[in-house]
């Protein structure tokens, strides 16, 4: 683990024993203090469906698992995990019970048991209904400390999830059960999902009606999460990688290749010109790679198209709803793009370089401008830190007959906040417009300006922080845009900087190269 790895680390681990409140004046409580000052209402029980009974042969069942766990030693809590996962996943067929007890993916830190979307193995914050804290058979359940435990894992949940207006979490050391429900109160865009809710308490309940209710909820619209809108035939999800308001993407096996993994991406909601600009783009990729020889590796290949199949000009594919989507698979699997990855000066280097072979290809061979090169769209190579670029939704394909310089049609900007071209952002300022209005013609020098400013976003992270990484239509402020525009301006004069500004803005890919220098610059600075 990297320095400013460990760094984030425990950070993360330090903010997750604490809930921050803005009532206090900028002072910390402890979890205990902030659950007695919550108003939490405290009732008995939930009400429960019939329909999601257990049977007496279940309840037999369930009964059998309790008797499990009370025979084991009290000092060994994590042994409880197994017994409750196996126990409880074929009582839950709809779901996947989840032993998550080494996954920090809820502030940090590690809730023992997650009940997840049918369909996973790991445990991810998009895709937990909810989860199942275990505590040794001596503690009081019910004391502050862990109620408020439970709560910040659901104040995470409730912010990772914004569509979803309910969320519930259990807390037991065998013997008690309790519930707890974060019933968000107002959605509205704008307001803090951490000051906009309620809580309600009930128990102690019993495990029966525990997996009542879990049945209950997890068939419930509202109190659970949607499915995950990945083909059934891919099988179950190795990992939930992430998403956005436009896709879902997880690690599954390559069908023709079980041994491989591949990254899957599926639209999130009915298609649009931006999904399936992608797999048109990938596809085309994939065509001059067939034909090419010396593809180099810092370019993703597109594995699995099964619209393809449907029709060579096709490109929806759905297979579980009505719902118009887009999906494919794509390798390789890779890791994030951080600077404490790369051992020595001379791997950056390679790295670098590796980057600028890509965009070369890319714009000489397939004819395509990137137009979103940024940290966030370069992952490496799990077995070596080789960059490969990705997310081609933004990109564009030149016209055949282009000639020097190269241009695309017109159209406008979508990608990233810190890659705007610069003579975008100078328009948008000089006729006070959003980006997203501006129309003008993509050249490949963007993505050489873009590249330049990825390796001073890796060099020098806390400068940027002014620029979010996200899409121009999530943020379009215009502090950001007079931010950029002055970043643009000093680079052009900066003593170590200027020249390879100068050489990006003029696109002299062969003088390029020595941007796989600036680590000289790293020990400098």
């Amino acid at each position: 683990m990297g320095l400013r790895e460990q760094v984030n680390y425990f950070r993360s681990i330090w903010f997750a024993t604490k809930s921050v409140y803005l009532a206090t004046g900028g002072r910390s409580m402890t979890r205990a203090d902030a659950w007695k000052n919550e108003p939490v209402k405290s009732l008995l029980c939930p009400e429960l469906v019939h329909t999601h009974a257990l049977t007496a042969v279940e309840e037999g069942d369930v009964a059998k698992v309790v008797k499990d766990l009370m025979d084991e030693p009290e000092n060994k809590e994590g042994t409880y995990y197994t017994f409750i996962q196996n126990g409880l996943s074929p009582l839950l067929p709809a779901c996947s019970v989840i032993d998550s007890s080494k996954q920090r993916y809820l502030l940090g830190e590690s809730p023992d048991i997650s009940i997840c979307i049918q369909g996973l193995r790991k445990a991810h914050k998009l895709a937990t209904h909810g989860i199942i804290e275990v505590k040794r058979r001596k503690e009081n359940i019910d004391a502050p400390e862990f109620l408020g435990q439970v709560k910040d894992y659901l104040l995470d949940l409730l912010q990772a999830q914004p569509t979803r207006n309910d969320f519930w979490a259990f807390i037991t050391n065998i013997s008690e059960i309790f519930l707890v429900e974060c019933q968000r109160k107002d959605t509205q865009p704008g307001h803090r999902a951490d000051s906009s809710y309620h809580l309600v308490k009930y128990g102690p309940l019993s495990w029966v009606q525990m997996i009542h209710y879990i049945r209950g909820v997890t068939s419930a619209p509202n109190m659970g999460c949607k499915p995950l809108p990945f083909s059934p035939t891919l099988g179950l999800a190795e990992e939930l990688i992430g998403g956005s308001d436009k896709w879902r993407i997880g690690r599954f096996k390559v069908p023709e290749n079980p041994d491989s993994d591949m990254v899957v991406k599926v639209s999130l909601r009915k298609a649009g010109h931006c999904h399936i600009q992608e797999l048109e783009i990938l596809r085309h990729l994939k065509g001059c790679m067939d034909t090419s020889s010396n593809v180099p590796e810092g370019i993703c290949k597109l594995v699995w198209d099964p619209a393809h199949n449907l029709g060579e000009n096709e490109c929806l594919f759905n297979d579980i709803d009505q719902t118009p989507r887009v999906q494919f698979g794509l390798t390789p699997v890779g890791t994030a793009l951080r600077l404490d990855v790369f051992k020595n000066m001379d791997s950056f280097q390679k790295c670098i370089s590796g980057l600028l072979d890509a965009l070369q290809w890319l714009h000489q061979t397939a004819v395509v401008i990137h137009r979103d090169i940024r940290v966030a769209n370069v992952v490496l190579l799990q077995s070596s830190p080789t960059p490969v670029l990705i997310d081609f939704d933004c990109a564009i394909q030149l016209p055949v007959s282009s000639d020097p310089p190269l241009e695309a049609k017109l159209t406008t900007y979508s990608g990233g906040v810190i890659c705007i071209p610069e003579r975008v952002v100078e328009e948008a300022i000089k006729g006070r417009v959003p980006v997203t209005d501006v129309i003008y013609n993509p050249r490949i020098e963007d993505d050489y300006c873009a590249l330049v400013l990825l390796v001073l976003e890796l060099v020098f992270p806390k400068r940027y922080k002014t620029f979010p990484g996200k899409k121009v239509n999530a943020d379009g402020g215009r502090s950001c845009l007079v931010a950029l525009h002055r970043l643009h301006k000093d680079l052009a004069v900066n003593p170590t900087w200027g020249h390879l500004w100068d050489k990006a803005k003029r696109g002299a890919i062969s003088e390029l190269h020595d941007l796989a220098s600036v680590t000289l610059w790293i020990e400098e600075a």
